[in-house]
């Protein structure tokens, strides 16, 4: 797992297994807890695989990294800071999550089936940089949104909800 986290999910992993291990928990277990925040991406990794003659590892590099570049990961961290009021506030919540893993994994599908060039796990970064040059006018209308969401200290819900919908248009026409 360590392999494959972009830097940010990598603090993350550490920052949460050298807490449990403050705690006195054992190493092995320490691992495995830190380890559960990243558990909905495997189901994504491994389906994306199935179709794919690129190694695993890679594939799980391009994902996550694919999740940092398009600010999936700071998205989820402020719709999880969110306090729904209501039961359709927190299936709207709970939507935007799953609809975000999944455009996640459409994304790293098409990343995957447009390469030009053998990736492995090193030049993993590679192919998402190319991703990115090649759908440009698009994924800078998503950051010029993006950057415009993060110059508020509390998005509201609202304003991910419309950062998710571009993820989808995205999505949609790569």
């Amino acid at each position: 797992l360590e392999k494959v986290l972009s830097k940010e999910a990598l603090e993350s992993f550490n920052t949460n297994y050298k807490f449990y291990r403050s705690h006195n928990v054992p190493d092995d277990i320490a691992r495995k807890i830190s380890a559960l925040e990243f558990m909905p991406a495997v189901y994504q990794i491994t389906y994306v695989s199935h179709d794919s003659k690129i190694e695993l590892l890679a594939i799980a590099k391009i994902y996550f990294n694919l999740g940092i570049r398009m600010h999936f990961r700071y998205l989820n961290l402020k719709v999880a800071d969110l306090n729904p009021d209501s039961y359709w506030d927190k299936l709207s919540i709970k939507s935007f999550v799953n609809n975000l893993f999944d455009q996640q994994m459409r994304i790293t599908s098409e990343v995957i089936a447009n390469l030009t060039n053998k990736v492995n796990i090193d030049n993993a970064n590679d192919a998402v940089i190319e991703w990115i040059e090649s759908n440009k006018k698009q994924i800078q209308r998503y950051d010029e949104l993006i950057s415009d969401i993060q110059s508020h200290q509390y998005p509201d819900f609202s304003m991910l909800n419309v950062a998710g919908n571009r993820v989808k248009e995205i999505a949609t026409i790569t």
